[in-house]
């Protein structure tokens, strides 16, 4: 009985001991260096990969940075809140990964929401479908049309290419890549995706206040992501991920045009791109590269970089300072995704028009 009271005081020292060194972490991580928190906003799907989570709202906060609420709809695509679905014949689906998502702004910020409003004031009654979600590449966006973007209809498909979509096409989630070009559905994580669903809501809960817990999940993805060492700001592009990107351009274009609908694709530039530009008036090897694939396919990108270079601004007030070390080259600020919808509106007008 004397062993079975050691081990039970023991347990519960250890376990005591485990609350106190927690409790001490979260107030010295609240004290000097306060951490993202919010509800767990994106979860798995084992169609796309990581999606919008259904029918939430919240408000997400990076204290210092940026703080933004958001509401996504029952298929986890974000509100623009303009137009009515239902009310309208003319649609445009926007895809793309957090740029186009809004990571960081709130859901009447987003460039999809003010693109929308900026058509309507130019007499265009257009819902624009927001189907952003961060973390996804050009795989995502095919899949997307393949599944449901076809359900909508849209008189536009537009494709927001950020650089690092040559690296999240090579490690795509959803396909293989074949010898002859083809594309392989990969297996499905349907299991881990039900595992993880009755997990989503006391996730959810802990993120939404604890920043050790979002320590914890940022060092996860920095551990999946390639760094940028400071000062730097190297492309993306290389020889495999040239070649997978090409692939996916390919099916992906064939498959909107199979939809009916007219195909429009934008290079939307990160932080060191436009300093570049800014300095050199040359575009990123990324953005070139982009635009000789999408030539074999007959389409070209419509560079967003000349946009946001030129405005007379700091880039610190068009890029977040996500990591808040001086380095803006984080997501978009209002002012950015401002500054793309007015020129978005410009572009696509006449496009909506039939001209």
């Amino acid at each position: 009985m004397s062993l079975i009271k050691t081990i039970g005081f023991r347990a519960v020292a250890l376990a005591l001991g485990g609350v106190i060194a927690f409790g001490v972490a979260e107030v010295g991580l609240r004290v000097f260096l306060p951490q993202r928190t919010g509800p767990l906003q994106f979860t798995g799907d084992p169609r796309f990969g990581p999606v919008p989570v259904p029918s939430l709202r919240g408000q997400a906060t990076l204290p210092g940075v940026w703080k933004y609420t958001f509401a996504h709809d029952s298929m986890g695509l974000r509100r623009t809140g303009l137009v009515e679905r239902d009310g309208t014949k003319t649609k445009v689906l926007v895809l793309g990964d957090s740029f186009t998502y809004g990571l960081g702004v709130s859901d009447e910020q987003t460039f999809a929401a003010v693109l929308e409003q900026g058509l309507s004031r130019a007499g265009l009654s257009v819902d624009v479908i927001n189907a952003g979600s961060p973390a996804q590449g050009t795989d995502y966006a095919l899949r997307f049309v393949e599944l449901v973007g076809h359900s909508f209809q849209p008189k536009l498909t537009v494709l927001c290419f950020f650089s690092n979509d040559f690296r999240d096409n090579r490690t795509s989630r959803i396909y293989s890549v074949n010898d002859n070009d083809t594309l392989s559905l990969r297996p499905t994580a349907a299991a881990r995706s039900k595992m993880a669903e009755s997990r989503r809501s006391t996730a959810s809960w802990i993120l939404t206040w604890s920043h050790v817990a979002n320590l914890r999940r940022m060092m996860d993805a920095a551990r999946r992501t390639r760094r940028i060492p400071p000062g730097e700001d190297p492309d993306y592009v290389n020889d495999v991920n040239r070649r997978t990107t090409r692939i996916y351009l390919h099916h992906f274009v064939k498959k909107v045009t199979e939809t009916g609908s007219d195909l429009v694709v934008f290079y939307i530039p990160r932080g060191g791109e436009i300093k570049r530009y800014r300095e050199t008036g040359t575009v990123s090897t990324d953005e070139a590269t982009l635009g000789a694939l999408l030539a074999t396919v007959g389409h070209a990108p419509i560079s967003l970089t000349p946009v946001i270079a030129g405005a007379n601004l700091p880039l610190l007030a068009l890029y977040y300072d996500e990591e808040r070390r001086g380095i803006p080259n984080g997501h978009w600020t209002p002012a950015a995704h401002s500054l793309a919808a007015s020129f978005m509106v410009t572009a696509l007008r006449a496009r909506l028009n039939g001209h």
